[in-house]
């Protein structure tokens, strides 16, 4: 077992007294071997063992929960992480992740996603390092590189930095404090104490079952655990790698997901007390505006800006077909 970075020095010794210090969640459905994966990689970048514990929640079936166990105890035997897996049978991500803040330990919980790692055991060294020294951030974040498939070209002709955007990557941005809702969920780190009572709305969040198919729900957790004077922060040495799965890779699955995201847009829009007929106006108006865009650059031979074009006018579609909803 690797021993704690040395380098800290005494900036987290405040807290290294308290048998938990640091829950790393990370929730799943139907996607075990990546969850596994994920695993694998985030036992070799734990900076903190005595101060860390692992909670998986499983939202698919319960077979997947058992081998995910199986996985982790094989893993970790021997190891002073302690681990728990849990499963979920009510389909959406918002109820796996409340029921990962219900049996978290540590004083902070970090939300990682099923194909999303940390880069080195900086990540948690720089995550529990802003919480240590700023008293006032209740959320933190940091970077998330994209990492393509196994044999597929890293720059396709239809990516760029608004594509990538869609697979929740973020890159140019300084160290300070941030609006909650750049914190993407699959790199997101809270303060319990300012939690408190929040949960995520299980309204939205991608889900099989009755909730919404829209993302969303760790936005609107960011901006309800974020007030009260409480702060977000960006960390930039918070890296986290996330693996784009091959089915994902493509110009499909990209306007498909602005498409979800317009929808996400619009409910978010109304959640703020605007009128969704206006925002379906405005979204038309730029619908002709990206329309004439792509043309544009189809015709000065830029295919890359002419397909984020086309992204924005599925985006905007979706506006079109949201509707108004309650989230309670």
């Amino acid at each position: 077992m690797m021993r704690p970075v040395q380098t800290v020095g005494m900036q987290l010794g405040y807290f290294l007294h308290k048998k938990f210090y640091h829950t790393i969640a990370i929730c799943t459905a139907n996607r075990r071997d990546s969850a596994c994966t994920t695993l694998t990689e985030l036992f070799s970048k734990i900076a903190f063992p005595s101060q860390t514990e692992i909670i998986v929640v499983n939202n698919g079936p319960e077979e997947d929960t058992n081998y995910i166990r199986e996985h982790l105890r094989q893993l970790y035997t021997g190891s002073e992480i302690p681990w728990s897996v849990y499963h979920e049978p009510i389909k959406g991500v918002s109820h796996a992740r409340n029921l990962a803040v219900e049996h978290a330990k540590g004083d902070i919980i970090s939300f990682l996603d099923d194909d999303a790692s940390p880069s080195s055991v900086e990540w948690q060294v720089a995550v529990l390092n802003v919480f240590n020294t700023k008293p006032e951030v209740a959320l933190c974040g940091g970077p998330t590189w994209l990492v393509p498939p196994v044999g597929f070209g890293s720059h396709p002709w239809w990516r760029s930095s608004t594509t990538d955007i869609y697979f929740s990557c973020l890159n140019d941005y300084s160290p300070g404090y941030c609006p909650p809702g750049l914190i993407a969920g699959l790199n997101a780190s809270y303060r319990m104490s300012a939690i408190g009572s929040t949960r995520f709305k299980t309204r939205l969040g991608w889900s099989n079952g009755k909730a919404l198919p829209l993302a969303g729900e760790e936005t609107l957790f960011n901006e309800h655990v974020c007030t009260n004077e409480w702060k977000a922060w960006f960390e930039d040495k918070a890296i986290v790698l996330h693996r784009i799965e091959p089915e994902r890779y493509n110009t499909k699955w990209l306007l498909k997901r602005a498409f979800m995201g317009g929808k996400t847009e619009a409910v978010f829009e109304t959640i703020h007390g605007r009128r969704i007929q206006q925002v379906r106006l405005e979204a038309l108006k730029r619908i002709f505006k990206a329309a004439a865009k792509a043309l544009i650059n189809v015709i000065l031979g830029r295919p890359s800006s002419s397909f984020s074009e086309i992204c924005a006018v599925s985006s905007k579609m979706g506006v079109l077909s949201a509707r108004d909803i309650y989230v309670e």
